[in-house]
C-alpha cells in the first residue's frame, strides 16, 4: 500500500502536468474570463431649424462667436441634478460635443436658415460681420429633483455692433438672458437629449427674433 503522502504528491504532479497541457493546447483562454468593457453612448442635439415668420432680410452680415460655458458645463459629461446642491454625471452616457460647441453651431445654422441676413458666419468668419453674437451657456442639465425629469437650459447673449465699437467703446447693442425647461418623455439619457433639443429649438427662435429686431433698429 502506498503511503498517503506519496499518493498526494503523485496527484499534485499529475494536476500540474494536466494544467501544462491545457496551457500548451490553448484549452484555457483567460481572455474569455475578462468582462468586456461597457459601451459608452454619445448623444447630440437634433432638431429642424425653427420656423419663423417671414421678415425682410437685413443688408448686413452677422457672426456667431464661439460660446463659452460655466465651469460645470464646460465638459462632455451629461450632468444631472439629484437634489438641491447635489449634481452628478452619467458614466456611460456623454455628449459627443460639449454644450458650448453644440449651441454655437446650432444658432449659426438656425440663423442662416431664416434668410434674414446678407450673410451668416461662424467663429472663423467674424472679421466679415457687422454684428456679432457672443454668448455663454449658464445651465445645461437634467433635473431629476422635480416630480418629472426635465431638461433645463439657460443661455446669456450679447449683441455687438462691430461698426460702432470704435465710436462707442465696446459696441454693445443689447444683452439678454434666456431660460427654459422641457419635460423628458422618459427617465433616461436619450429622453434627456431629446428634451434638451426641444429646449434649444425654443431658445434659438427667441434669440434669432430678438437679434433681428435690434439689427433692424440699427
Amino acid at each position: 500500500m502506498k503511503h498517503p503522502h506519496a499518493f498526494i504528491a503523485h496527484t499534485g504532479i499529475a494536476t500540474i502536468v494536466l494544467l501544462c497541457c491545457f496551457f500548451a493546447t490553448g484549452c484555457l483562454n483567460f481572455s474569455e474570463l475578462v468582462q468586456p468593457a461597457l459601451e459608452v453612448n454619445y448623444y447630440t442635439l437634433e432638431y429642424e431649424p425653427p420656423s419663423l415668420a417671414e421678415a425682410a432680410p437685413a443688408p448686413v452680415v452677422i457672426g456667431i462667436n464661439e460660446f463659452t460655458a460655466s465651469p460645470l458645463y464646460a465638459t462632455g459629461d451629461m450632468i444631472y441634478k439629484k437634489k438641491d446642491f447635489l449634481v452628478a454625471e452619467y458614466v456611460y452616457h456623454r455628449w459627443r460635443t460639449p454644450p458650448a460647441g453644440m449651441i454655437t453651431y446650432l444658432l449659426e445654422r438656425d440663423t442662416r436658415a431664416t434668410g434674414r441676413y446678407r450673410g451668416v458666419y461662424g467663429p472663423d468668419g467674424l472679421a466679415r460681420a457687422r454684428y456679432i453674437i457672443e454668448g455663454s451657456v449658464d445651465k445645461f442639465l437634467e433635473n431629476d429633483a422635480a416630480t418629472d425629469w426635465r431638461a433645463e437650459l439657460a443661455i446669456s447673449i450679447t449683441l455687438r455692433d462691430a461698426g460702432a465699437a470704435g465710436r462707442d467703446g465696446d459696441g454693445i447693442v443689447f444683452q439678454k438672458h434666456y431660460e427654459t425647461s422641457q419635460p423628458c418623455a422618459r427617465n433616461n439619457p436619450r429622453a434627456f437629449a431629446e428634451a434638451m433639443s426641444l429646449a434649444m429649438k425654443r431658445l434659438s427662435a427667441a434669440i434669432i427674433t430678438d437679434v433681428h429686431e435690434k439689427v433692424k433698429e440699427g
